[in-house]
Formats: C-alpha cells, structure tokens, sequence
C-alpha cells in the first residue's frame, strides 16, 4: 500500500517488508543484518511490541525485574519480553542502524479491542491491555531519547474512531481500513522529509 503511494512521488523507491509475524524485538535484532542491513537501505521502519509485550502464563516464580504481571488463580501471566530487555534492545538495533547511517522510523503499536485476547477473562483483557500502554509509551519515549521519528499509532487508531472498523476479530491484527491508515501516516510523514539523494 505504501509503495503504491510514494512511487508517485519516488518513481525508483522500492520498499522492502522484512517483518515475520510473531516476532519480538530479540528476533528483530538477530534478523538486522541477513534481512535489513544486507539491502544497504536508506530509510528503515521498526514497528515491534505487540508479540514483546503479550502475556504468557510464567512456569516459574516471578523474577525481580519483572514488576509487569497478571495474576489470576495462583498463575502468572508475564509480558514474552519483559519491558527493560524490550527498551534495551530497541537501543541496540538503533545503534546498530545509526552505525550505518540509516534514517529510522519507528512506529509504535496499534492498540488492541476490549475483546483480546479473545478466550480470556475481562480482568486479564483489562491488564493486557494496560501492559501494551506501558510498551507504547515505551517507544514513544524509546524514539524521542534517540532522536529518530516515531509515528503513534496507538494515538492514531484511537482517534480514526472505532477500532473494530480498523481491527479484526481477533481484536488485535489491524484490518484492511486499519492498514490503509497506517500507510496514509506513513505517507504523509514521508512528504515531509527529505530523501537522501542516490
């Protein structure tokens, strides 16, 4: 979708998708070079978080660090990457990135239905949920403190309307509006910068 929108203004733009569903950001940052840097890109777009921070149950007890849980008939439910290892290593690929002399965008994550996870109790819907407010605003904060853009996407679902027009049933995949929101902010965002010249 975005390609087909800069093209009209970057005929030889070729825009390359190196995501993989069900990543975190530690797969991200062990994928950087064989998927991204080997392109030898100008810009890069990092959108990760949503699988970072979804609960899982916790088999063992709850480590010091991780001060983000949910607790629901004596099991613990805990984010797949807790949020200091997420903030860490979104530095990590920056610096990576930064190292190559890569613009970076990041993109924060899109907020999900009161319905997710769909199977689970409204208490646990409620917490998850809160949990992907701290990791939103961890990127936000992420970007702002490396001095690279940020696109806020939790910001912008919310204020598009409805989010089950923009989101699927399952409550947290964006649906074919929500995608076309996503390209439309990435667009506009990039009309207003400047490319490199090739």
């Amino acid at each position: 979708m975005l390609e087909k929108q800069m093209v009209n203004h970057y005929p030889d733009i070729k825009i390359i998708n190196s995501g993989i569903g069900g990543n975190t950001i530690l797969d991200g940052l062990d994928r950087v070079e064989k998927d991204v840097l080997i392109y030898e890109p100008d810009f890069v777009i990092v959108n990760f978080g949503l699988n970072d921070g979804m609960l899982k149950e916790k088999k063992k007890y709850l480590d010091d660090c991780e001060d983000l849980f949910y607790k629901e008939n004596d099991r613990y439910y805990v984010p797949r990457v807790n949020i200091s290892d997420f903030e860490d290593s979104y530095f990590n690929l920056i610096s990576i990135l930064k190292s190559k002399e890569i613009n970076i965008l990041l993109l924060s994550i899109n907020p999900v239905t009161d319905s997710f996870p769909l199977k689970e109790s409204t208490d646990f819907k409620k917490k998850q949920k809160e949990i992907y407010e701290v990791y939103n605003k961890s990127i936000v904060q992420t970007a702002e403190s490396a001095g690279v853009g940020c696109i806020d996407l939790w910001e912008i679902f919310l204020s598009d309307g409805e989010l089950d027009n923009s989101i699927q049933e399952d409550g947290i995949h964006p649906g074919q509006e929500g995608l076309q929101l996503i390209a439309e902010s990435l667009y506009n965002y990039f009309l207003n910068i400047e490319f490199p010249e090739q």
